[in-house]
């Protein structure tokens, strides 16, 4: 792929990132690798994960929340659940997910999500990396939003994974998803890339591959859909082309919020027969 920059922090003036297809594994990766302590300062306190949303766009997080701890639910087999989330943010999901009866507890590496998760919810969540973790008892669900794709050492991370879930438990990802529609219409603005806070870029069969190779089964692939990823991605293009085509969408990006998100919704329902840009991976580990 052409040369990349980092669109969402900052605005295209960085260095340049490159995308390596491993056509075997069916998955990408980003390069130069960069080590977690390298990347620290990609994710500097006012990034959006630690931080509340804005009233509307709260509302629709909460939402996507309730919809993925229904799912959750829907696939374990017992009330009162225990939950871990790796790479937990600002605590907002885990709050949810208690709020609903489950256990909670979390992972995350960033000093200002772990400050906002106990001043905002009063959830304590461990500090330290994916690749660090080592669990001292089993969960019910270990859960990575959007977290998975961040992580340099995935194989590592499954194998730790699979220590820490129950008998019958689940792993729950959410991932930008890499033979969609919009991976292959915004190229190198994509949204999904998140340069270079995504070190691995994964098809659904890239994800079932790794997944199954480290002991996992009965993977489950759904599919997202998410207007706002489609913005974001036209506001990356926005900030490096000047041609026909970005011309039009900056008059879009001129357009009041709420007409953006609707029009964005209307590509989301036309182009639903196609691969969306996100998708939810559910698996159970192996039995012994």
């Amino acid at each position: 792929m052409d040369k990349a920059k980092d669109y969402f922090i900052l605005k295209g003036q960085s260095p340049d990132f490159k995308i390596y297809y491993c056509s075997f594994c069916k998955t990408a990766f980003s390069l130069p690798f960069l080590t977690d302590q390298e990347l620290a300062e990609s994710y500097p306190a006012e990034y959006e994960a630690y931080n509340m949303r804005k009233s509307f766009t709260s509302l629709l997080q909460i939402v996507k929340y309730k919809s993925d701890l229904s799912l959750l639910k829907k696939n374990l087999s017992k009330a009162n659940a225990s939950l871990f989330e790796i790479g937990a943010g600002r605590g907002e999901f885990l709050n949810q997910a208690k709020n609903v009866g489950f256990s909670v507890s979390g992972l995350e590496p960033g000093q200002a999500g772990r400050a906002a998760a106990i001043k905002l919810f009063k959830i304590e969540l461990r500090p330290g990396y994916a690749g660090e973790l080592e669990f001292k008892e089993k969960y019910d669900a270990i859960v990575m939003r959007h977290v998975f794709e961040h992580i340099g050492e995935p194989v590592k991370v499954l194998e730790k994974i699979k220590s820490g879930l129950a008998d019958h438990g689940i792993l729950f990802l959410k991932l930008p998803r890499l033979d969609s529609w919009e991976a292959k219409f915004f190229k190198k603005y994509w949204h999904g890339y998140d340069l270079p806070r995504h070190r691995f870029h994964y098809s659904a069969e890239g994800i079932i591959k790794m997944l199954k190779n480290s002991g996992f089964s009965q993977v489950e692939i759904i599919r997202e859909n998410v207007p706002s990823d489609i913005i974001r991605s036209l506001e990356y293009y926005n900030l490096g082309e000047r041609d026909l085509l970005g011309r039009a969408i900056k008059l879009y990006l001129v357009l009041p919020d709420i007409i953006k998100l609707i029009l964005a919704q209307a590509a989301v329902i036309i182009l639903s027969p196609f691969k969306s840009g996100r998708m939810i991976v559910i698996a159970k580990a192996n039995s012994l």
